[in-house]
C-alpha cells in the first residue's frame, strides 16, 4: 500500500491516469487529498511493483498521479453479430473478459455489478478530496465510482464505467463503458456503446453509435444523437430536447403541467413524444 498526500490544503484538481484496476473517489469535508493505492487482488506483485513505480507530481492545487500501465497489457474486442461485444484484456499475469455485461476473470463468471478486478497488474486507487474538487481520470479498462460533490469531472476512457454521485460539470469519453451520473448540472458525453444514464440535469449533450440514452429528471435543455440506440428524456421541468437516431427508438415523457419543445428525427425507429401522447 502507498499513500499519497497533497501538499496543499482546499479543493484539488486530481488528475488520475491507471490502466487497469479500479477507482473510487470520495468528495467530503477534509483539508487536503490524499491517494491511496494498493494491489486490486492481495498479493499481486505486479500490482506492487507498478505502485512503487507510480509518480506523483504537485503543482499549487493540482496533484497528478500516474500508474504505469502493465507491460504485457492488451485489448482484444470481439463484435458478434447478435450485437454483443467482447472484450479481452491482457493484464501481464491474468485475463479478464467483459461480455454482454458480465465480467469472466481467469475463467470465474463475476456479474457485472460486482467491484472486482484482474489479477496481475490491476491496482485499487482510492481518493479522498475535499468538497467541490475537480477530478480527471484517464484510463483503459479501469471503472471508477466517485461520492459527494464534486466541482466538474473528466473521465476518458476505453472499457471502464464511471457512476459519478454529484457534479456541477461533466465531461465523458469512452470506447464502451458506460456512463451513470446521480445529479449533474451540464453533461457532455460521447461514446461508441456504452449506455448513457443521467439523473437531474439541467443540460445533456450525448453522442452514441449504438449505446442507450436515458434523462430521468431533465430541467433545461438536452441534445442525443445515436445511430441505433434508444432515447428516453423525461422532463420535470421546462425543457427543450433535440433528439436524432437512425433506427434507435425515441421517447420523451413530462410530468404534469411541463412544457417541452421537442425536434426529433428518426429513419425507422418509433417517436413518441407529449404532444403525441396528449392527441
Amino acid at each position: 500500500m502507498r499513500t499519497l498526500t497533497h501538499t496543499d490544503t482546499g479543493t484539488v484538481r486530481l488528475e488520475l491516469e491507471l490502466s487497469v484496476g479500479v477507482i473510487e473517489v470520495c468528495a467530503e469535508d477534509r483539508d487536503r487529498a490524499e491517494v491511496t493505492l494498493t494491489p486490486a487482488t492481495p498479493g499481486d506483485e505486479v500490482a506492487a511493483e507498478l505502485i512503487r513505480r507510480a509518480q506523483v507530481h504537485r503543482d499549487g492545487w493540482r496533484m497528478m498521479v500516474t500508474v504505469p500501465r502493465p507491460a504485457s497489457a492488451g485489448t482484444t474486442v470481439i463484435r458478434t453479430g447478435g450485437g454483443v461485444t467482447q472484450t479481452c484484456i491482457n493484464t501481464g499475469g491474468g485475463m479478464v473478459f467483459q461480455s454482454g455485461g458480465h465480467t469472466i476473470i481467469n475463467g470465474h463468471v463475476i456479474s457485472g455489478n460486482t467491484n472486482t478486478t484482474p489479477s496481475g497488474g490491476a491496482v485499487r486507487a482510492v481518493a479522498r478530496v475535499p468538497r467541490g474538487s475537480t477530478l480527471v481520470i484517464s484510463t483503459e479498462t479501469a471503472s471508477a465510482w466517485t461520492h459527494g460533490a464534486l466541482e466538474r469531472i473528466q473521465f476518458r476512457s476505453e472499457f471502464g464505467n464511471l457512476r459519478a454521485a454529484s457534479a456541477d460539470v461533466l465531461n465523458a469519453s469512452t470506447v464502451s463503458g458506460d456512463i451513470t451520473a446521480h445529479v449533474a448540472g451540464s453533461v457532455t458525453v460521447h461514446t461508441t456503446s456504452g449506455d448513457v444514464e443521467l439523473g437531474p440535469t439541467h443540460e445533456a449533450s450525448v453522442t452514441t453509435v449504438s449505446g442507450d440514452v436515458e434523462v430521468t429528471d431533465l430541467g433545461g435543455t438536452a441534445q442525443a444523437m445515436t445511430v441505433s440506440g434508444d432515447v428516453h428524456i423525461q422532463a420535470i421541468a421546462d425543457s427543450q430536447v433535440t433528439a436524432t437516431t437512425i433506427s434507435g427508438d425515441i421517447r420523451v415523457t413530462a410530468e404534469p403541467g411541463v412544457s417541452v419543445r421537442t425536434r426529433t428525427q428518426t429513419v425507422s425507429g418509433r417517436v413518441r413524444t407529449p404532444d403525441q401522447a396528449g392527441a
